[in-house]
């Protein structure tokens, strides 16, 4: 499991590699909309990136940052819950955008995703300084969200909201399908796998990562809150 722990991320990076050559190797035949799923795709994993690495940190931010907690190494988010979201949630909402690229609500659907990253890392930047003051307001995650999932998403919407590329019912297949892929794959894992007991903790050494490191020591943002 410590492995497994450890390459996803670097396969989902080979897989970001892989999905550029095949974007940039079909740029002139895909439509406008196909390479903004392929940009989004490779975005996601960028983003995936900056939480888990460049700078990393999230898993701070998830336990801590946001709120106290009482294991804050491993509880209520750990790494085997990152690993489960993470990946399950790139394949049920956006392989089926690139596979499936006739279906304009399958690509809308991981669009709806790039909106949610924006405003929630936005939100809890201002979250984690307001609880610590010392801590700027931008979150691992947030500079990917804002810089180019973002522009990103509101480029394909409006592409296939002005040329009529989508129904009201495409709207709405768009949107269920976006609801019941974070219950599947965000909210479902996160409340099932959550544990004060949980056997893979995140590692000390890269707990803080380069960011947080410089705002606090690693033994008070360790530290287990009490009654919560």
């Amino acid at each position: 499991m410590k492995l497994l722990l450890r390459m996803w991320l670097p396969v989902y990076l080979v897989l970001a590699a892989v999905l550029a050559v095949i974007l940039f190797v079909n740029w002139s035949d895909f439509p406008t909309t196909l390479k903004l799923s392929f940009a989004v795709a490779i975005a996601i994993i960028l983003h995936m990136l900056e939480e888990e690495k460049l700078p990393g940190g999230f898993g701070y931010l998830f336990n801590v940052g946001r709120g106290p907690s009482p294991a804050p190494d491993r509880y209520p988010m750990n790494p085997f819950i990152a690993m489960v979201v993470d990946v399950s949630g790139f394949i049920v909402l956006f392989v089926p955008a690139l596979l499936f690229p006739e279906n304009q609500w399958l690509g809308l659907a991981p669009m709806l995703l790039t909106f949610t990253e924006a405003v929630i890392h936005t939100v809890m930047g201002f979250v984690q300084h307001h609880r610590n003051p010392k801590l700027p307001i931008y979150t691992p995650g947030q500079a990917t969200a804002v810089l180019f999932l973002m522009p990103l998403g509101v480029s394909y919407t409006v592409i296939v909201a002005s040329q009529g590329l989508v129904t009201g019912i495409d709207w709405l297949w768009a949107v269920l399908y976006f609801v019941g892929s974070l219950l599947v794959t965000l909210i479902i894992p996160e409340q099932a796998l959550k544990s004060m007991t949980a056997r893979w903790p995140f590692e000390r050494r890269h707990f803080l990562s380069h960011y947080y490191k410089h705002f606090m020591t690693l033994d008070d943002a360790l530290t287990p809150a009490e009654g919560v």
